[in-house]
């Protein structure tokens, strides 16, 4: 093989490769952040109505192996070998990113053990504290902008094309959803619309279709 068909394969390869990677950051990083969101919540409510049991030791031991088994799944299927060159400013995107996932992860721990006796509390409408409101407040309003407007500006024409493409798709999705949710609640052939639910499903749309349009 001569040197170029070796580096033209190897440009082939590269958007593959770095798509499984983003997978795998996704699902892994997901699952990671709900188990240890679920795990901090229950160890503060079991603590807190009586101590640890057979079954509550049982169901922490479940959690910490979820994610123990979801680190090892995704080093493994890692993808190994691939040195594809990445430009500066995408490397400082990607450090973005990660930030957020970090206070992602810290805000998500944070409503599991605000919610008390409540493990699944975080998943819930039930009312809350005014400082667990105003934090979680603060949060979405003031730091996620900020890193999204640094994000923004660091990424190149091809991605904000891709992020473009995604907001339009998933506008769509929310234009038909839920107004047809909506008058279904009404007929009785659906529960109540959650919002939360909603905006869960059109970021997972928005975010498929920025990440295809960007590697695939």
């Amino acid at each position: 093989m001569t040197k170029i068909d070796a580096t033209h394969n190897l440009s082939e390869s590269a958007p593959s490769s770095v798509l499984r990677k983003v997978l795998i950051t996704i699902i892994g990083g997901l699952t990671a952040v709900f188990s240890i969101a679920f795990l901090a919540g229950y160890t503060v409510a079991v603590t807190e109505q009586g101590g640890l049991n057979a079954y509550a030791i049982g169901t922490i031991a479940a959690g910490l192996g979820l994610i123990g088994l979801t680190v090892f799944i995704s080093y493994k299927l890692w993808p190994k070998g691939t040195h594809e060159a990445v430009p500066a400013r995408e490397k400082k995107s990607q450090h973005i990113l990660w930030a957020a996932v970090v206070i992602g992860v810290l805000l998500g721990g944070y409503m599991a053990v605000a919610s008390g006796d409540n493990p699944d509390g975080v998943f819930s409408n039930e009312p809350v504290t005014a400082s667990f409101a105003v934090i979680s407040i603060a949060t979405w309003l003031i730091i996620v902008p900020i890193i999204t407007w640094m994000w923004w500006r660091t990424i190149d024409e091809h991605e904000a094309d891709a992020y473009r493409e995604g907001a339009l798709v998933s506008a769509h999705v929310y234009i038909f959803l839920a107004p047809t949710w909506w008058m279904a609640a009404r007929a009785g052939w659906a529960p109540q619309q959650d919002p939360m639910i909603v905006l869960v499903i059109v970021s997972i749309v928005w975010s498929i279709v920025w990440l295809y349009r960007k590697y695939a």
